[in-house]
């Protein structure tokens, strides 16, 4: 656990997300933030893993198909929103924003 913290806290994946282009990168690192909020109850993983939903919803939503898009420049597949949806169901106390 102290490494899984230790390895989150040095990437500061929601401050680099920009660097990651494909959904299969992102929503690991989402999961992770998850899972150390819930185990830790450490907010700075919960609101990091907030943070990284809302940017997949501004910059992977595909509002004409109503899915994740793979990549920001790609189709949508059943996986990557499966996953997302999963991922977004588990944060029960946010609300996310659509724009457009």
């Amino acid at each position: 656990l102290d490494e899984a913290r230790r390895f989150a806290s040095n990437m500061n994946l929601p401050g680099n997300l920009h660097q990651l282009w494909f959904m299969t990168d992102i929503q690991p690192c989402i999961d992770l933030y998850q899972q150390l909020g819930e185990i830790t109850g450490d907010a700075v993983f919960s609101t990091g893993a907030e943070s990284m939903m809302q940017n997949v919803i501004d910059d992977y939503w595909d509002a004409g198909s109503g899915t994740i898009k793979s990549s920001r420049d790609q189709h949508s597949t059943v996986t990557d929103s499966s996953y997302m949806v999963f991922l977004l169901s588990r944060a029960k106390d946010t609300a996310f924003e659509v724009a457009g």
